[in-house]
């Protein structure tokens, strides 16, 4: 969408290109019938307005720019409406992980990209945000050949706050709030993390892990050890 009028002093200038996204129950792809698309649609996005607000400091660098929720009205016939809810968020210009082919990239490019995702879920786990839905048609490359392209994460209509699903399971785990989670931890193969990325990985990926983030070692408690074994 292209911004006519600033509706608040929180929008950007007019002109600017942004990206609106409605949660319009009536457009919930569930073929089989089994998902209640009222509920979904609002959890999908009191979950996305949410956490764009608590990831303020990562807006404009690892996931867009924030500018909001609203209320849409739309037309249903002469007379009646219906309304949904709406975010307004920055347009990302690149191309998805999903639609760039890894051969475009050198390895050197390859693993700088997957070592910022790595570094980037981490720290926004460390908010206590668990992206679940970290894929490759939710991360955009803004440079599309260079040796250090950037990435920008979308979607987080999925994201889990207090790291945890809604199962009586996750609610007896320690899940150390507030406390960075070495990537050691979480993204070795045995958490088969990289699976959706393995395209990309065409090297040994747990000495390279090592190497990348041996300065989180220290961070690690044996407490740590045993909540994210590989057992």
């Amino acid at each position: 969408v292209r911004l006519l009028a600033p509706a608040t002093p929180s929008l950007p200038q007019v002109g600017t290109e942004l990206v609106a996204k409605i949660y319009d129950p009536l457009y919930f792809d569930d073929d089989e019938g089994h998902l209640n698309p009222f509920l979904c649609m609002d959890k999908y996005y009191t979950h996305e307005a949410n956490a764009y607000k608590t990831l303020g400091e990562f807006q404009g660098c690892g996931i867009p720019k924030y500018y909001g929720s609203y209320s849409l009205d739309l037309p249903v016939d002469p007379t009646r409406k219906r309304t949904v809810r709406m975010i307004l968020i920055e347009h990302i210009r690149g191309i998805t992980m999903a639609d760039a082919k890894p051969e475009w990239f050198s390895q050197y490019a390859r693993q700088h990209i997957m070592k910022t995702m790595v570094d980037l879920e981490s720290r926004i786990f460390e908010k206590d945000i668990w992206l679940v839905d970290l894929e490759p048609r939710n991360i955009i490359i803004r440079s599309a050949v260079d040796s250090q392209p950037h990435i920008v994460l979308i979607d987080l209509g999925h994201a889990l706050f207090n790291r945890r699903r809604d199962d009586p399971l996750a609610l007896q785990l320690n899940n150390f709030l507030g406390e960075y989670i070495s990537p050691l931890l979480r993204w070795n193969d045995a958490k088969a993390k990289t699976y959706a990325f393995s395209d990309w990985i065409d090297w040994d990926w747990d000495p390279w892990l090592e190497k990348e983030f041996a300065h989180t070692v220290a961070n690690i408690t044996p407490e740590m050890r045993e909540r994210w074994s590989d057992e």
